[in-house]
């Protein structure tokens, strides 16, 4: 709407990479940083204290995808291997996700 109207976007608090990336307007201005951003600055950090071999459980939504997704090339980047659940926005109850985290119970 606001490129139809042509006037600007100032973007305060979407973190998903695709609002400045791919689906990314002419008046589109971002003031937060982007999920990028925040895993390149700590994903070197966390596979040096708990290894490349990660689970995650990912709220099922944009910005969950977009955080997983720049974490994973990251990880698979640097030799690392993952599995991970998608949990639906309201999840209360994450007992049968965190099972499926159990190290005796999967393979990366």
């Amino acid at each position: 709407m606001t490129s139809e109207k042509k006037i600007l976007h100032i973007v305060p608090g979407g973190h998903t990479d695709v609002i400045t990336g791919k689906d990314c307007h002419w008046n589109v201005f971002r003031v937060c940083n982007s999920t990028a951003m925040d895993c390149n600055a700590i994903a070197e950090v966390l596979m040096s204290k708990f290894g490349k071999k990660w689970f995650f459980l990912t709220p099922d939504y944009a910005y969950g995808h977009s955080v997983q997704g720049q974490f994973v090339k990251r990880l698979e980047a640097a030799g690392g291997t993952w599995n991970g659940a998608l949990a639906p926005v309201g999840t209360t109850d994450f007992s049968a996700h965190l099972i499926k985290a159990n190290p005796t119970r999967r393979k990366c």
